[in-house]
């Protein structure tokens, strides 16, 4: 009978704990939602659901994703430190466009599992992306491969990939914005000898 409630005790436990434990995921976070052509934009690459200054931490990550290269021009990439620090040697990062419209990110870190450990919150930025919007549409940014693994190089997989896309929009055109211009001035000349009339 103890044997039981002990077995149904421990089955309750570890479902309550698998119910807490966060969901790992990648997401790609556009700083902004719209932006018009030939503004900047940055691209975030999120990772959350890791342990907050504790296992798992992440030891590498190669991503490869995708975005619309009639629309956006791919300008650089920023690496997070949450890796370890690439200018001390403590890891190494790679960037290379595949194709147009397609980019692969990737860093392993060299250090400890316990460095990690330390250094990394539950969630943290990867990569911040940088491109210039040259014509107007809707940009998806997708992920098209992940692959994640500890500092001891075991493999492990995100529970979900969160994808995103940004709106750019034409820049106005001078002469609309002049008619505009001219439009709301008339206004409120007529609107100024309309109240003149009234008061005389």
């Amino acid at each position: 009978m103890i044997k039981k409630q002990v077995g149904i005790l421990l089955i309750w436990c570890l479902f309550l704990y698998a119910g807490q434990a966060n969901a790992l995921t990648i997401s790609l976070e556009p700083q902004l939602s719209s932006v018009t052509v030939g503004d900047n934009l940055l691209l975030d690459v999120n990772i959350s659901g890791l342990g907050e200054q504790a296992p798992p931490s992440l030891g590498a990550f190669f991503i490869d994703l995708s975005y619309d290269d009639s629309i956006l021009q791919f300008n650089d990439a920023t690496f997070g430190s949450f890796l370890g620090d690439i200018s001390n040697f403590e890891a190494d990062s790679f960037m290379d466009i595949l194709s147009p419209g397609n980019l692969h990110l990737d860093e392993i870190s060299w250090l400890s599992t316990a460095e990690l450990e330390a250094l990394q919150p539950e969630r943290f930025t990867l990569a911040t992306l940088s491109f210039t919007a040259i014509s107007s549409g809707i940009s998806p940014f997708a992920s098209e491969y992940v692959d994640l693994s500890t500092a001891a190089g075991s493999s492990f997989l995100a529970d979900s990939l969160v994808d995103s896309e940004v709106t750019v929009a034409p820049v106005p055109e001078p002469a609309t914005m002049l008619l505009f211009g001219i439009g709301l001035t008339g206004l409120g000349i007529f609107r100024k000898r309309t109240a003149s009339r009234h008061t005389a």
